[in-house]
């Protein structure tokens, strides 16, 4: 009788504690998703804040650092893109867009800094970067409205 009251005692503490490590994985697993939800609100508004820094480089024509900020900024969106579980194709589609147009700035400021060409479209190199700023202020809002996080500007 002893023997069978420890047994069932015993299964009983097994179950409590296999329920118990159930919770705890789930717990983290939140914790993780949490994490990388706030992960990527801080990218998206890291990658806002460089689309600023760059538009106000373009106006004052620093070319030299640019190439940097724009390498930088796609390895960013790259990163953004890939890490963030809950972003719409949509919004991976328009990450895409950005790092392409970003790309292909970048080729013309390489070709300024190379002699190739002698004047740039500031204007149109702006339009582009707040057009993608604006892409991107739409998706932290999402991601802020998704995490049920207040939203900050």
């Amino acid at each position: 009788m002893i023997t069978i009251v420890g047994f069932t005692v015993s299964i009983w503490r097994i179950r409590k504690s296999q329920k118990a490590s159930e919770q705890t994985r789930a717990a983290v697993e939140a914790m993780k998703d949490q994490f990388q939800q706030l992960s990527s609100i801080h990218g998206v508004r890291e990658a806002i804040a460089t689309l600023e820094e760059i538009r106000r480089l373009h106006r004052e024509k620093v070319w030299s650092v640019l190439p940097d900020r724009y390498s930088l900024l796609k390895r960013d969106l790259l990163h953004i893109r890939s890490r963030t579980p809950k972003i719409t194709d949509e919004q991976r589609s328009s990450i895409q867009g950005a790092i392409q147009q970003l790309s292909t700035i970048e080729s013309q400021v390489e070709s300024i800094l190379a002699g190739d060409i002698e004047k740039l479209d500031i204007r149109r190199m702006n339009d582009i970067i707040s057009e993608q700023m604006d892409r991107l202020a739409s998706m932290l809002a999402e991601l802020q409205n998704e995490a049920d996080f207040p939203t900050r500007h």
